[in-house]
C-alpha cells in the first residue's frame, strides 16, 4: 500500500473526500484558487465531478471511499457504537467470552 493511498484511507475514516483529477484540470482549479481563495468548490461524490466558478470537472476517488462518504458509513468507531447491543449480545454466546475475568 503507498502513503497515498494510506493517507486517502485516513482523510476517508475521519470524512474528509479526497480525490484526483487530471493534470491539466488540477492546473486549472489551482489557477481559480489562486484568482479567489475565498471561491468555493463543491465535489459532488455521486456524479465524480469538482464545481468550482464556471468550471466542472472529472474527478475520481476509490468507490469504497465514495460510497462510504456517500451513505455515511465512513464512521467506524460509530457504527460499532450503534450496534452495541447487538455486538454484546453476539458476545455473550461466544464460549471464550463467558466467565471471563
Amino acid at each position: 500500500m503507498s502513503f497515498a493511498e494510506i493517507f486517502a484511507d485516513n482523510c476517508t475514516a475521519i470524512g474528509l473526500p479526497t480525490a484526483s483529477a487530471e493534470p491539466g484540470d488540477i492546473e486549472n482549479l489551482m489557477r481559480f484558487v489562486q484568482d479567489d481563495p475565498a471561491g468555493e468548490i463543491t465535489l459532488d461524490l455521486d456524479k465524480g465531478e469538482a464545481v468550482y466558478g464556471d468550471f466542472q470537472i472529472p474527478i475520481k476517488l476509490s468507490e469504497q471511499s465514495r460510497s462510504a462518504l456517500v451513505q455515511g458509513t465512513w464512521d467506524s468507531t460509530a457504527e460499532l457504537l450503534s450496534a452495541k447491543d447487538r455486538i454484546k449480545e453476539v458476545s455473550s454466546k461466544l464460549p471464550y467470552n463467558r466467565d471471563f475475568s
